[in-house]
């Protein structure tokens, strides 16, 4: 087992000052305090200190800040706690804490507490510890009472201290010491002054520190409001002093314009526009102190806002009222206004005017201030538009494209704002017609494209008028053409009748024909006939052209199938073999496609130098031979053609 050792941990002292206004509440008081930290930190160390370290000759506030850490101990055999003891025959445990913490109490005055720290036993597996305890100790070691005397400065300390320290030493920096207690001084100055304060009983001293902070003979927190504004600017004042010493103070304000009040606290108003130094004297005794502040006192400013509805622009009669809306910087004010209305006079915030004849009119108002007639207001000057009475259109059609002959009824949609007035209305149709109706009806005979003039004036003023335009688009008659075929496929050559119909919105019109057959030929013809001599399919155009309207034209298309008709060749021959001289008997007949009796040619070649031109014949071959007798036929109108042949062996 390790041997424990028992440390006593090395205990810090200090000395610091603290005012009473910031702990004890009493502003005539200094509590000069001591602060002490001690520790434990080993097993079974006991920390032991006495508070105070001398008996005092006043009750002193004793306060600590515990911390106590166990770390990882594992076993508590003797736990660490922090102990404050009366002491005496029976000795009496105060305070007794386990845990971290702080507290505090009183130490009656000739009385001293034991202040123990225990850190107690703890295992540790193989080996034994301690608790962490740390306190931080303080106390009250001397208290400084002082009260100011009748004099500028001028101040009596009484000090307390230890028990038995009857030496007292007070020490002032730039002055000589001063010994006893209580002692009266007298600074020269306002400020921080450092004291240090000696006491000696027996062969024992201390010394203590702190700081006096000697206040002025007067301390000012002077209110000055408002330092800007406009005339009349009533500006409040106030010292908000403290006088020490038992002094008295005499306050002046100038407020920089030959006015000057006396008094803690005055008010003053400004009437006259001006930047002015307003400067506070107090004087206590022989001194002075002295404070200025700018005070900007801005002129009055007005403006009356004018305000005429509800319009400035309008036709006659136009009728307008007008009246104020002041904005105002500033006071007292007693306004009077006069309007000048193109001449007219009225004296008073509103008015209400009628203008009867158009034209420009300047309405002015004259603003002035009673209280303060010098005051310059600017005039403000407002223009009024009186105007004709206004025309207003919105034309109409009843259609804006359409066939000639095209008949458009028209409507000036006219709205007359403003009287009197006297309306002419003309109508422009563009095709050289014209009309003064407010609701014509016109019949557009030529097609083309027509702006339609609408001019509406008032005669009662020249050059008040309005115009608009309407466009009418008159189309030429509309052809709509037909074109049929009499059969549109068969055989060639093909013959197919054709027939042109065609129907005519509008008048007047004469329509003109152009057939395309599609095989390079063309007809003018109405209702031609054609025929086709080749095979293949056929686009067939008709276009209709109006001969009174050359630029107007119309067309369709059919198709036409043509094919090439086919030959059937029937032939014999008997027999096919036999001795020269040897006799046949040859048979043939042809058909053609879409005819029943068709114009054939015939041709027999028998191979032995001879030919036939006859359908039907008797041959004879005088040779011993193999022989091909061929049979053909030809449309000699069409070029077509068709055979067959035949083997015949002469022995």
């Amino acid at each position: 087992m390790k041997r424990l050792y028992l440390f006593l941990m090395v205990i810090l002292l200090c000395s610091s000052l603290q005012i009473a206004t910031a702990f004890s509440g009493d502003p005539n008081v200094i509590q000069i305090s001591r602060s002490i930290e001690a520790a434990a930190s080993e097993a079974g160390q006991k920390t032991e200190l006495w508070i105070p370290a001398e008996p005092l000759d006043f009750d002193s506030l004793f306060s600590w800040d515990l911390t106590i850490t166990k770390k990882s101990l594992v076993s508590e055999k003797d736990a660490a706690y922090f102990a404050i003891i009366e002491p005496g025959a029976t000795e009496k445990t105060l305070v007794r804490r386990l845990f971290t913490g702080n507290g505090s109490l009183i130490v009656p005055k000739g009385t001293r507490y034991k202040v123990l720290l225990s850190a107690g036993e703890y295992s540790n597996f193989f080996s034994k510890s301690g608790a962490e305890v740390q306190a931080k100790l303080q106390y009250t070691e001397a208290v400084v009472r002082y009260t100011q005397g009748d004099q500028p400065y001028t101040f009596r300390f009484e000090a307390s201290g230890p028990d038995g320290f009857t030496d007292w030493t007070w020490f002032w920096t730039g002055r000589q010491p001063s010994s006893g207690n209580p002692v009266t001084i007298q600074f020269d100055r306002a400020g921080k002054m450092p004291v240090i304060l000696e006491a000696k009983g027996g062969a024992n001293s201390r010394k203590f520190y702190f700081d006096l902070e000697v206040p002025s003979l007067v301390a000012m927190n002077p209110k000055v409001s408002p330092l800007q504004g406009t005339v009349e600017l009533q500006v409040n004042a106030e010292v908000n002093a403290v006088v020490n010493y038992g002094q008295k103070a005499n306050y002046t304000w100038d407020f920089g314009n030959g006015t000057i009040l006396e008094g803690p606290q005055t008010s003053y108003t400004y009437t006259q526009p001006g930047k002015y130094f307003l400067t506070l004297t107090a004087a206590v005794d022989q001194y002075t102190y002295r404070k200025s502040w700018l005070v900007e006192a801005a002129p009055l400013n007005i403006r009356p806002n004018p305000i005429v509805a509800p319009l400035t622009t309008g036709p006659v009669p136009l009728e307008v009222t007008g009246n104020v809306n002041p904005q105002i910087t500033g006071n007292p004010t007693d306004l009077q206004y006069t309007w000048d209305i193109a001449g007219e006079l009225v004296a008073d915030a509103t008015f209400q005017h009628t203008f009867t004849e158009p034209g420009d009119y300047k309405i002015v108002l004259h603003t002035v201030d009673k209280l303060h007639p010098k005051l310059p207001i600017p005039d403000e000057t407002i223009w009024v538009k009186a105007l004709p009475p206004q025309i207003g259109l919105s034309p109409k059609a009843s259609i804006n494209t359409g066939v000639i002959p095209l008949t458009v009824a028209f409507d000036a949609g006219l709205e007359v704002k403003g009287s009197p007035s006297d309306i002419a209305v003309h109508w422009d149709f563009g095709d050289g017609q014209y009309s003064d109706q407010a609701k014509p009806v016109h019949i557009f005979k030529e097609a083309g494209e027509y702006d339609v003039l609408l001019v509406v004036s008032d005669r009662l003023h020249p050059g008040n008028l309005s115009s608009a335009v309407i466009k009418i688009k008159a189309e030429a008659p509309q052809l709509k053409p037909v074109a049929t075929a009499s059969t549109d496929n068969g055989l060639i050559p093909f013959k197919v009748n054709f027939a042109a119909q065609t129907s005519i919105t509008g008048s007047p019109s004469e329509p003109l024909y152009r057939w395309d057959f599609g095989d390079g030929a063309t007809s003018f013809d109405q209702n031609p006939s054609h025929t086709y001599t080749r095979e293949g399919t056929f686009t067939v155009k008709l276009v209709v052209q109006d001969r009174l309207h050359p630029e107007n034209k119309a067309e369709t298309s059919l198709q036409i199938v043509t094919k090439m008709p086919k030959l059937r060749l029937t032939a014999s021959l008997q027999p096919t073999s036999g001795k020269a001289p040897f006799t046949v008997q040859c048979r043939a007949w042809g058909d053609k496609e879409g005819e029943t009796s068709p114009v054939l040619k015939y041709l027999w070649d028998f191979g032995d130098g001879t030919q036939a031109t006859t359908p039907d014949l008797q041959h004879v071959f005088e040779k011993p031979g193999t022989y091909t007798a061929i049979i053909s036929i030809e449309d000699p109108v069409l070029g077509l053609k068709e055979r067959k042949s035949f083997k015949v062996t002469v022995k």
